[in-house]
């Protein structure tokens, strides 16, 4: 691991923890369950999508522009997010893929203005 990746990795620790926050908010807002649980199921499945992103950024990183990235990011962390909320609930599936839905778009909001606040656009 080079201090590049280091670096990103001390500095995203804390994005991933607001994102987990950000999203458990939604997901009470939305009544998917008590807040603790609602935390521990954010935790959960922004562990797999982050996860996924971070090994598909070589890639991301290739479109060059970061709104695609950020964009091509919210639509699998949807895709990944509404998969694993299924899988570890077991619940009917529109209100599964509504919740993924917009847990990330709030989320996606905050990594928009983040982005936006460091001048990276």
């Amino acid at each position: 691991m080079n201090e590049l990746d280091l670096n990103a990795i001390v500095f995203l620790i804390p994005v991933w923890v607001i994102v987990v926050l950000l999203e458990a908010l939604a997901m009470v807002q939305l009544q998917w369950d008590q807040p603790l649980l609602a935390l521990r199921d954010s935790a959960v499945v922004n562990s797999a999508s982050t996860l996924v992103v971070y090994v598909l950024s070589g890639w991301l990183f290739g479109f060059g522009s970061i709104l695609i990235l950020l964009l091509i990011a919210l639509i699998l962390s949807i895709l990944i997010e509404g998969g694993t909320l299924q899988l570890l609930r077991r619940r009917a599936g529109p209100p599964t893929w509504l919740a993924a839905l917009i847990m990330n778009i709030v989320s996606y909001i905050f990594l928009l203005v983040l982005t936006l606040s460091f001048g990276m656009m």
